[in-house]
């Protein structure tokens, strides 16, 4: 058996026309048409960042220490 889950994002972009779709994608829409929770979403998002913009509760973005070395 060969590892091939790296063609997991080509196959469902593929059977989108089967409303195939990312989790990505679906909670971006869902937080979109304001049925979720923009907190959630974040925290369940595979790409944090198309979610930071839409967060409410900041503490549930990463920390950053910005003092230098």
């Amino acid at each position: 058996m060969t590892d091939q889950t790296h063609q997991i994002p080509t196959q469902l972009q593929t059977g989108k026309d089967l409303g195939m779709q990312m989790l990505d994608q679906a909670l971006l829409a869902n937080v979109q048409a304001k049925e979720i929770d923009p907190d959630d979403a974040y925290v369940y998002a595979s790409d944090k960042r198309l979610f930071s913009k839409f967060v409410t509760d900041t503490s549930v973005l990463p920390k950053f220490d910005l003092a230098p070395s």
